[in-house]
């Protein structure tokens, strides 16, 4: 925070620049300031405050003490209760047509200065299904409770130095200044070292820094010093100012040490992190599990039409636990639900690029399952303008970790690359602090029996063991929501005791007819094609009543996609016809009865 600080040897004497020496200082009883203050007053040992720190706790590094409540805007602050009866709240009714109304209080009383907002669409034929009458059911407004002063907070990265808010993530993660500050040992550097050299052949100083993501002052100028030392680089020229631009190269023993270092393993990148580190610093951001609201579950749900039934189940089941079995038809969103759930989470962490254990590198950080988040709060598919103040941490939204049939009980542990010579994390790991989602739950090449005994002791202990090559067992932590999404019956994949250690069992149902009504005119909207009534009732008719075909929440978006490439194909207006229709379903449903 306090930047172009020098820093000063405790070992070396000051050199004065007047020729004074100590006797001429003054002493203590005429206190002066030790560097310009500019106006900031620091506190005193006895509590009061002067221009300078001149109590024997102060001086030239005593930190300046923060605003005084009374210097804050708004203080005395209102509490909780006074914030939640005095700030306005917005209402949003869901369903295909939406009505958004604001100005509504928490008591219940309408703001006279704020006038109801009412969209255009509100003024349109409300659609409705064959045989019903009056409009379609609309969600009513929920109230939110009061919430304490935190729970509002979302930690998105966002820069609010004006708010004098300082990101938690900086200050867990500061710049390693040292090589026992890195804790890593020093010889694991020096072959980071050397392996970028080889690869790169000519390397100043700032280019092994960005490689290795660690400073190149008081770090790796000692390490090149050392390679120096023993013959293994030289200096080959220069491209910028200073020791940084130092251009190095490897002499031929140095290469003959870079084929023995690559034989043990080819890893070149962000210089790991030890395990106890990661361990250290998961549980600070785990340990503070937020409470899910109502307003938090239908913002994360948006856009789903699904019964109010579910909704709050599902936010339930996120504040109970962590775990969570949801079972059901195919097609009616039981993965989406399962992603969703990771937003609800909120806030972001940080996942090192790689962790250390026992000399060898795990590979921790995946663009699959990790998404940046930049400073501004974006997210950002470059990793490192996510990076932290120490650059081997990245800045991340919430894990969100899917698997499917593929899963393996191999994959469920460190995979060891032979040829690369280091290991990649198993999911559940790259998972930790966000959602695991195994989906389609009982299609793996392994018994359902098998995976649930894999979960046995890391649900209830909150922790998991994973192998090493040479054996040894690592106990790492196990932070996560585990999810498992499966289309066939529970009774027939596991029994009552393996679902008892799932706290929470929930069915997604098909959707009702109204709610696919929804979902059909929702996804007309979005596809730019306009919504016909007569031809809804067609599709609904023809192909779902004589059919005896039930719903499926996917099927709209489905069909929809079928007729805009027949409309293409066929060089015709994109309309919802009966022709377009019935040749959308001949080609998308199956065992069709003619």
């Amino acid at each position: 925070m306090c930047a172009n600080i020098q820093r000063l040897n405790p070992l070396q004497p000051l050199s004065r620049e007047d020729g004074r020496d100590d006797s001429q200082l003054p002493s203590q009883s005429q206190p002066q300031p030790a560097y310009p203050t500019n106006g900031v007053s620091y506190p005193t040992q006895n509590g009061s405050s002067n221009g300078a720190g001149s109590g024997p706790d102060n001086g030239i590094f005593a930190a300046p003490s923060g605003p005084r409540p009374e210097d804050i805007p708004g203080f005395p602050f209102p509490d909780a209760t006074e914030l939640a009866q005095s700030s306005p709240s917005v209402t949003t009714i869901t369903g295909a047509m939406n009505t958004v109304v604001t100005g509504q209080q928490a008591n219940g009383q309408t703001n006279p200065n704020i006038q109801p907002l009412q969209t255009a669409r509100q003024t349109a034929p409300t659609p409705s299904l064959p045989g019903t009458t009056g409009p379609m059911q609309q969600r009513p407004p929920a109230g939110n409770p009061p919430r304490p002063p935190y729970a509002a907070y979302n930690n998105n990265g966002v820069d609010n130095w004006q708010n004098s808010y300082i990101d938690p993530l900086e200050t867990l993660f500061p710049e390693p200044r040292s090589l026992a500050e890195t804790g890593i040992n020093q010889g694991l550097i020096a072959d980071l070292v050397i392996k970028a050299m080889y690869f790169t052949s000519y390397m100043s100083g700032q280019d092994i820094s960005s490689v290795l993501r660690l400073p190149y002052y008081g770090i790796l100028d000692q390490i090149i010093m050392l390679m120096k030392k023993e013959q293994l680089c030289e200096v080959s020229g220069t491209s910028g100012l200073g020791e940084a631009g130092y251009q190095y190269v490897l002499t031929i023993k140095g290469m003959e040490r870079a084929h023995q270092v690559l034989e043990r393993s080819s890893y070149v990148g962000a210089c790991p992190v030890p395990l106890g580190r990661y361990i250290e610093t998961l549980k600070v951001l785990t340990s503070n599990k937020p409470t899910i609201f109502r307003d938090m579950v239908e913002s994360a749900l948006r856009g789903m039409i699904i019964s109010e039934d579910l909704t709050n189940a599902v936010g339930a089941a996120v504040n109970a636990g962590k775990s969570l079995f949801l079972f059901g038809s195919p097609g009616n969103g039981k993965t989406l639900l399962a992603e969703r759930i990771a937003t609800m989470l909120g806030g972001n962490m940080a996942i090192p690029y790689s962790i250390e254990a026992d000399g060898q590198i795990i590979q921790m950080f995946d663009l699959n399952s990790h998404r940046p988040v930049s400073h501004g709060g974006t997210g950002e598919m470059d990793s490192t303008r996510a990076e932290l103040a120490d650059r081997r941490w990245v800045r991340v939204h919430r894990p969100v970790v899917v698997v499917g049939g593929e899963l393996t009980m191999s994959s469920l542990d460190l995979v060891y690359n032979e040829n690369s010579g280091f290991y990649e994390a198993p999911f559940q790991l790259k998972a930790n602090g966000g959602l695991f989602l195994i989906d389609d739950f009982g299609r793996q090449q392994v018994s359902p029996q098998a995976l649930l005994n894999r979960w046995i002791v890391p649900l209830e202990k909150g922790i998991d063991y994973l192998t090493l090559k040479t054996g040894k067992k690592l106990q790492v932590p196990f932070e996560l929501f585990l999810v498992l999404s499966t289309n066939l019956s529970p009774e027939d994949l596991i029994d009552d005791a393996f679902l008892r250690r799932i706290q929470n069992k929930l069915s997604v149902p098909d959707p009702t007819p109204q709610q696919f009504l929804d979902i059909f005119v929702g996804q007309c909207k979005t596809m730019g094609i306009p919504f016909d009534q007569g031809a809804f009732n067609y599709l609904i008719k023809k192909h779902y009543i004589e059919q005896k075909r039930p719903f499926r929440a996917s099927q709209p978006r489905d069909l929809l996609r079928q007729l805009i490439g027949i409309a293409r194909y066929r060089n015709v207006a994109l309309e919802m016809t009966p022709q377009l229709l019935d040749s959308a379903c001949a080609t998308y449903f199956v065992n069709t009865k003619k």
